[in-house]
């Protein structure tokens, strides 16, 4: 339902209107522009014989300007009310939303407005799910390149750190608990995880030949420091991969 239309505009606020505010730093949408689309989800009951709806939640996108007269959808609001939590209802509202999008040629991508950690299990679910279910991005092996990457947006329409993401738990998954795949698994990770830290290899020894015995010391201490925070960054997100891994397993 677009936001525009006349029950979009009235459910939205009807809803805003009877649950708690949502967090400031969120955008709004305004419901005379025909950039922002409104996804309703509602319950369907009858009663008395008559057949009634009842709001159980929505999703708001904004469809941003991508060159050469793209789009670049983003989520902004995604709300399921108490009453209807916990029973996939979530999951099911952010599908539809990526089946509306993923035919259109005009997507570039779908990205998300500061995701909350419940929504980026949920996203992580959804997407591994789907990528799951596409043989020539399941059964895929080789390294995560810009061709690669074109087959999954083109196929799933996500952003290229999403797509990378799905890639990674998607690759452990396969591995399981043997030891060779693990030890890849955990390499390419691990590299990946120190490339905010990497300088071009000739400028850092220029750099290091020049310190005195003090100044190496120091900078020997801090690469210390990064290896131990890759390792907290790596072990933080193995356990956020293989939660994922299970909840797609119950799933299935």
């Amino acid at each position: 339902i677009e936001a525009a239309s006349y029950l979009g505009a009235y459910t939205y606020v009807h809803i805003h209107i009877h649950i708690p505010p949502l967090p400031p730093h969120s955008l709004i949408p305004d419901l005379e522009d025909e950039r922002w689309r409104v996804f309703l989800l509602f319950e369907k009951r009858e009663e008395r014989g008559d057949t009634l709806y009842a709001a159980a939640g929505l999703l708001s996108v904004c469809e941003h300007y991508a060159y050469r007269e793209s789009i670049r959808p983003r989520i902004s609001q995604m709300l399921v009310l108490p009453p209807f939590q916990r029973v996939g209802l979530g999951a099911h509202l952010l599908q539809h939303v990526y089946t509306y999008y993923g035919s259109d040629d005009k997507v570039v991508d779908i990205t998300v407005e500061d995701p909350s950690e419940n929504f980026t299990r949920l996203r992580d679910v959804v997407d591994l799910k789907n990528y799951l279910g596409r043989k020539a991005l399941a059964t895929y092996t080789g390294p995560f390149d810009d061709d690669f990457y074109e087959s999954v947006r083109t196929t799933l329409r996500l952003t290229r750190a999403q797509a990378r993401r799905v890639y990674e738990i998607s690759w452990l998954k396969r591995v399981g608990s043997a030891t060779a795949g693990l030890e890849d698994f955990h390499h390419a990770v691990k590299q990946r995880l120190y490339q905010p830290f990497v300088k071009s290899h000739g400028t850092e020894a220029r750099q290091v030949a020049q310190l005195n015995p003090r100044e190496r010391i120091l900078y020997d201490e801090e690469k210390k420091g990064h290896v131990a925070q890759i390792q907290q960054q790596y072990d933080a997100l193995l356990e956020e991969y293989r939660n994922v891994i299970n909840a797609v397993d119950r799933l299935a």
